[in-house]
């Protein structure tokens, strides 16, 4: 009996586990099966990309077209900083003696003129004084060597199109806020300032466009009034005795825009300020006649400003070495005036800004450091 029992205990020892040999061999060959659709599915190329090789065309095509536009537009820039160049040396009477110098337009170019031939742009009279927008800052005597460059066809566009005049004009027509404390209004000696560090506890805009005349001014003055502005102050004139303008001419048009600001002022309540035309410096080419045109346009201006009730200041004597040239401490070139020049207005029209705004931003400002 004991052998017997002791066999039967031997045989259940002994005994396989088929059942989870099987499931173990099921498992194993799904897995299997899973690895291998793994491995087909990255085998087989992406039917969306069509193909490496058509990647490598498209790339290739990319780079190509980025080329042809980067070319373009160096091209364009070269031509365009080279037209702004010419326009900025005709605004600052800076020309070269040699036309050559100005523009490479051939003799034989069918779309320039000849020496010796020139006509005004259309709007414009020579010494009237009457210039449309954009127009202006090119004067009223066209310089003899820049004859061909302004009667250029191919400039014309450009200028039309491009010019700085033009597109500050334009933004300022289009993009502006509303209202504001004090607009300073006039030629690049306005434009070069940032007024409002000057003066920032006040809402200020810079009205200012670099070459801009007394008709310039007149013609944009619809722009400057959509700032809605309680103050107004203008500073222009040099460049219309820089572009050789006669006294006489120059004191008519500033009449014409003095009755504008008169009527701006009565009917908006728009308090008006008028800054002298400051002296040019001993550097400057014909300095000694555009200081003396200067000065006898300054007197005729301040006449008819006390005339027309017109707040007049008077910044010659302030501006003005012993010999009647601007200061050299600060002039920049010899037109312009450098950060010590602006620190120095700041200070003469402190009180006029401030005035009507209280008199704690006053006494804030006077503390800015020299």
């Amino acid at each position: 009996m004991e052998n017997e029992e002791r066999k039967r205990t031997g045989r259940r020892k002994r005994r396989v586990p088929y059942g989870w040999m099987a499931a173990t061999a099921v498992l194993v060959v799904v897995c299997i099966i899973e690895l291998a659709v793994l491995l087909s599915q990255k085998k087989q190329p992406d039917e969306t990309s069509g193909g490496p090789e058509e990647l490598q065309a498209q790339l290739a095509a990319a780079q190509q077209e980025a080329d042809a536009l980067r070319t373009q537009m160096e091209v364009c820039q070269a031509e365009r900083d080279a037209y702004l160049e010419q326009i900025n040396q005709l605004t600052a009477g800076t020309i070269p003696a040699d036309p050559a110098a100005i523009a490479e337009v051939p003799a034989e170019d069918p779309m320039a003129v000849q020496p010796g031939e020139i006509t005004l742009p259309d709007g414009s009279e020579e010494g009237t004084g009457d210039a449309g927008a954009g127009t202006s800052q090119v004067g009223y005597t066209i310089e003899e060597n820049v004859k061909r460059i302004y009667e250029d066809t191919r400039y014309q566009q450009f200028a039309k199109a491009n010019d700085p005049y033009d597109t500050k004009q334009y933004t300022f027509a289009t993009m502006y806020s509303y209202p504001t404390d004090v607009v300073f209004l006039g030629d690049s000696l306005t434009e070069r300032c940032s007024w409002n560090e000057l003066f920032p506890d006040l809402n200020v805009k810079n009205r200012g466009i670099g070459g801009d005349t007394v008709n310039g001014v007149l013609v944009r003055m619809d722009t400057v009034m959509k700032t809605q502005p309680k103050k107004i102050f203008l500073m222009v004139g040099v460049n219309n005795l820089m572009n050789n303008n006669s006294v006489d001419q120059i004191i008519e048009d500033y009449s014409v825009l003095l009755d504008k600001l008169v009527k701006i002022r009565d009917e908006d309540g728009v308090k008006i300020y008028v800054e002298s035309i400051l002296p040019a410096g001993p550097a400057l080419k014909e300095a000694s006649r555009i200081i003396m045109d200067g000065r006898e346009v300054n007197k005729a201006v301040k006449s008819m400003c006390e005339e027309r009730g017109i707040t007049y200041i008077d910044l010659t004597d302030a501006f003005s070495n012993e010999d009647l040239a601007l200061n050299s401490d600060y002039d920049y070139d010899g037109v312009h005036i450098n950060a010590r020049g602006y620190r120095a207005l700041r200070d003469i029209l402190d009180d006029y800004v401030y005035e009507g705004f209280g008199e704690d931003n006053n006494e804030e400002n006077s503390e800015v450091s020299e």
